[in-house]
């Protein structure tokens, strides 16, 4: 009887030491920094780590992996991408790592993604580097990848996130975990909202460094009516067709804000500014990246609420 009890409970303690192991030892490398706070909040919550690819100030349309990160990768229990294709430049060494047996979440597809605005025929008419918009298009195929812009699409993604955490950890605290993450940014959504709300209908007019806001823009009641750089992808460039047609744009429109990410669009919007008028503010926010330590937009939550307070203070 007594080496019965003993056996017992040495298999009671090997059980525990395996549930233990699945709920701390699990190990997620995510891509962009972005979608990378909240899969932090999420695993770090229920005892796992985590690892961003993708430093502060990355673009995510171009961003490659070194061989120290490909590693990473492939000794992951789980690597978490935006998808939408907008990871294209990892696209062969994610399919690799999948061959051998690799486990990968592409959360774009499971929150409802947008198609990508197709060109009329008058924009199709002012492109010069027709060649350059194809692979554009190609790059980043039919779904507008940006939906991290709208709130409840990210708080969708942290749901989908824990679903799959559970599955493969067995571990219930990944999806309570990411129960809470999800009501945390559903809660900051309704608050930043109340911003919003002060913002004159005439007045809610985007004009954005290139097409990133379309979820944004649905999800908060905006109208995109131009982008300096007309692509999905930062990595574009305008035409100076595309630039007079926005100069008109702006002008007819009365717009009174430029809204850009980036030090080259944020020049590009001061020359553009000196075409319609000083009365035009150049507004930055943080699109495809966190910001810095001290920036105010440090985590996804800092990040939305700094960029709708920057929109509320330039259109209100």
């Amino acid at each position: 009887m007594t080496k019965i009890i003993t056996l017992f409970i040495a298999v009671g303690l090997f059980l525990t030491a395996c549930s233990s192991q699945s709920s701390t030892g699990v190990q997620v490398v995510v891509t962009t920094n972005i979608l990378g706070s909240v899969v932090s909040d999420i695993v770090t919550c229920a005892g796992g780590t985590s690892t961003t690819l993708m430093p502060i100030g990355a673009s995510p349309h171009d961003f490659t992996v070194s061989s120290r990160q490909s590693a990473q990768m492939a000794e992951s229990d789980l690597i978490i991408l935006n998808g939408l294709e907008l990871e294209s430049a990892l696209e062969p060494v994610i399919e690799n790592i999948v061959s051998e047996g690799g486990r990968v979440l592409s959360v774009g597809q499971f929150i409802d993604p947008l198609p990508v605005p197709e060109k009329t025929e008058d924009e199709h008419a002012h492109e010069e580097d027709e060649h350059a918009h194809e692979e554009d298009e190609h790059a980043h195929g039919e779904f507008d990848p940006h939906f991290w812009l709208d709130m409840s699409r990210m708080a969708k993604a942290a749901t989908v996130i824990g679903e799959e955490l559970l599955d493969i950890t067995n571990d219930s605290k990944y999806k309570s975990c990411a129960e809470t993450v999800s009501t945390e940014i559903l809660n900051a959504e309704k608050n930043v909202q109340q911003q919003l709300v002060e913002i004159p209908a005439e007045n809610r007019l985007l004009v954005v460094d290139h097409e990133s806001f379309n979820y944004f823009a649905g999800a908060y009641d905006f109208e995109v009516i131009g982008s300096l750089i007309p692509a999905i992808s930062d990595n574009a460039q305008p035409t100076s067709e595309d630039l007079a047609e926005l100069v008109k744009v702006i002008q007819a429109r009365k717009v009174r804000a430029i809204f850009v990410s980036t030090e080259a669009t944020e020049k590009l919007a001061d020359a553009l500014r000196g075409e319609v008028g000083s009365n035009v503010k150049v507004v930055r926010l943080y699109e495809g990246s966190l910001g810095e330590t001290g920036s105010g937009a440090e985590t996804y939550i800092k990040m939305m609420k700094f960029n709708i307070q920057a929109i509320s203070e330039a259109l209100s």
